[in-house]
C-alpha cells in the first residue's frame, strides 16, 4: 500500500483537521464552500486544544483559481492527487 504523508507543520504538540470533497464541474463551487466551512468550524472548535492546522483533500484542483488565494489567506491547506505525487518524487 502506498501512503503520503502531508507535514502539517513542526510543532509535535500541533494536530491537523481535514474535510475530504469531491469536485465535479456541477457541484465544484457548492462543496468547496460547503467543505471549507466544515473545516474551519471543526478547526475553531477544536483549537482551544491547542495547535490545529486545517486542511482540504481534494479530487482536484479547483477550476477556479481565487479558491487557492482564499484558502492561503484562511491558512487552509489545500490538497489535490497531483499535489499528493509531487510529494511523493
Amino acid at each position: 500500500m502506498n501512503r503520503t504523508l502531508i507535514s502539517l507543520g513542526h510543532d509535535p504538540a500541533a494536530f491537523g483537521v481535514a474535510e475530504v470533497k469531491s469536485l465535479t464541474d456541477a457541484n465544484e463551487e457548492k462543496q468547496l464552500r460547503l467543505g471549507l466551512g466544515q473545516v474551519l468550524r471543526y478547526w475553531n472548535l477544536m483549537r482551544s486544544g491547542g495547535v490545529v492546522r486545517a486542511a482540504l483533500a481534494l479530487e482536484r484542483k479547483p477550476t477556479d483559481d481565487s479558491w487557492l488565494g482564499l484558502f492561503e489567506m484562511l491558512d487552509v491547506i489545500a490538497v489535490w492527487p497531483t499535489f499528493w505525487n509531487a510529494l511523493e518524487a
